[in-house]
Order: C-alpha cells, then structure tokens, then sequence
C-alpha cells in the first residue's frame, strides 16, 4: 500500500467514513465508490476533495483502487443524464479580473 501506512482497521474506516460525510456537508461533494457493473464488486472510490496546498484550498480528484483490481484498466460505458444512478454537480469557480 504506496500512500496508506497500513491496511485501515474497523475504527479507521468509520472515522474515514466520517469523514467524507464531513466533506459532503462542507463542500458539496467528497468521494464516491466505484463498482463494477457487471458484478457489483467494490473496485475502489474517486472523485473531487479539497485539499490545502500552500494555504490554499484547491479541487484534487482522487482516487484509489483496490489491490486486486489495480493496472487492469477500464473502459466504462458513459451514462445518460437520464440513467438511473447518473448524477452531475457544479464546482463553484472564480474568475481572475
């Protein structure tokens, strides 16, 4: 595991949990999980979080996947807005003067 020191025990997914509920409310958005269609199995999570660089809040998409899914690629088939599931969100912007 590159960028987690360790797999998260029961205590740390509730409190990682938490804290994307956290993130939801604050922000608007936070990640979501991933799933394969076909068999429903977790594949991991992506999506928009806002993190601090240089004392500076800035938009990262991240991502992460599980071990026995990682390097196999992927070739999702696109929703319609209409599909069931299918979501969109804005992410509030600022323009330079």
């Amino acid at each position: 595991m590159r960028f987690y020191p360790h797999p998260f025990s029961f205590e740390d997914t509730e409190a990682w949990i938490e804290m994307v509920h956290t993130r939801y409310e604050r922000d608007g958005f936070a990640l979501l999980a991933v799933e394969d269609r076909e068999t429903d199995d977790f594949l991991g999570n992506v999506g928009p979080m806002v993190q601090v660089v240089d004392d500076v809040d800035e938009i990262e998409l991240g991502w992460s996947v599980t071990p026995t899914r990682a390097r196999q690629g992927s070739r999702p088939k696109p929703r319609s807005p209409a599909e069931p599931g299918s979501s969109t969100w804005s992410v509030p912007t600022t323009s330079s003067p």
